[in-house]
């Protein structure tokens, strides 16, 4: 057996190392549900918004971690079962996007019954001046931030297409490494999607970065995370944070962003170095919520739209958050565990499939 490219070789991560990446998963949905709860019943607030932007980012490097190990379990013997490798990323996206669909439409539907203002739109503007589906049909095609905003009922489905593509994309590219010299027309997508929102572009690299570390743990290179580097790169966060209290409000949005980037930089380094650690912290219940965490993220925008509309007190805030969290708890384990193409995943592409 000729032995794989440096980019296809594969090695497994520990079950604790897989434990902690569960524990980030589920801790940064939470984030993200934070995020959205604080500014809007406190209008103006930044400091949560820029932390559920950093979670994202947390999401975007553990994603690309995981789906290079998922795509380069079968491809390190020189074949690529893009079949399998289809059918195991609409196993993971496509039940709770559904269910994120649906949920949006009925807020829409039964907000007029239950708003104060006995419409959709707010009686206190906030973050959404009304809860709306313009946009929908471009979000359920996963062509949004494209060829249109995302829903507005649902901000955070934001970041589902852009993931969607970069699985497009990162598969051509190994069957292209593979033998399969056509899917190279497949990667003109990568630039014209770039071209078309450049953010995706910015938001990729993280993407890219985490499949560098998958790379780097599968070859041996892990001693270029180094201790000082990371304690170097944990300014970063810091000071973009400090950036984005000081600010003035116009510029918010792009302090922000650069947040967004720092805490990127810094997470994937930590990353590095958490794969080489003999001892990982456990939260067992940030790790139980990696179990439905994609669920909360899909979820639980337009039921704080609704939640807002119906109670636009501060006081209305924890109840929101605690109920759409309980609820995810509940429905979104069985939600995640529903496969319907189960039946065309080779087993030799189920082993990390599920942890991206």
């Amino acid at each position: 057996m000729r032995k794989p490219s440096i980019l296809l070789t594969h090695k497994r991560i520990e079950a604790e190392q897989s434990l902690y990446f569960d524990m980030w998963r589920g801790g940064s949905a939470i984030v993200v549900l934070l995020g959205h709860i604080v500014p809007l019943y406190f209008h103006g607030e930044r400091i949560f918004a820029a932390l559920a932007g950093g979670a994202v980012a947390a999401f975007f490097g553990l994603s690309g971690f995981f789906i290079h190990k998922s795509l380069t379990k079968g491809s390190e013997t020189g074949r690529f079962d893009w079949l399998s490798f289809a059918a195991g990323r609409f196993d993971r996206i496509v039940p709770p996007f559904v269910l994120a669909l649906a949920v949006t439409i009925l807020c829409w539907l039964i907000a007029p019954w239950v708003f104060a203002s006995g419409s959709r739109a707010y009686l206190h503007p906030s973050v959404r001046d009304s809860i709306s589906l313009d946009g929908l049909w471009e979000t359920a095609a996963l062509l949004n931030g494209f060829v249109a905003p995302t829903v507005s009922a649902n901000g955070a489905l934001w970041s589902l297409s852009f993931e969607v593509w970069l699985y497009v994309c990162a598969g051509f590219l190994v069957a292209f490494l593979t033998g399969r010299k056509m899917a190279i027309a497949g990667l003109a997508i990568f630039p014209l999607l770039a071209f078309l929102n450049p953010l995706f572009g910015l938001w990729s690299a993280i993407w890219l970065a985490g499949a560098a570390v998958s790379i780097c743990h599968a070859n041996g290179r892990l001693g270029l995370f180094r201790p000082r580097i990371l304690r170097l790169t944990a300014l970063l966060p810091l000071a973009a944070l400090a950036l984005v209290v000081a600010i003035p409000r116009r510029y918010s949005y792009g302090a922000t962003l650069i947040f967004e980037f720092a805490f990127g930089a810094w997470f994937i380094v930590h990353m590095g170095r958490a794969l080489l650690s003999r001892k990982l912290p456990r939260w067992r219940a940030l790790e139980r919520a990696a179990g439905y965490s994609y669920t909360l993220y899909v979820i639980h925008f337009p039921l704080l739209l609704l939640a807002y509309g119906t109670w636009e007190s501060p006081w209305g805030a924890p109840f929101a958050g605690l109920a759409i969290l309980a609820l995810a708890g509940a429905i979104g384990p069985r939600i995640e565990a529903v496969k319907p193409l189960r039946f065309l995943r080779s087993s030799a592409a189920r082993v990390s499939i599920v942890r991206s």
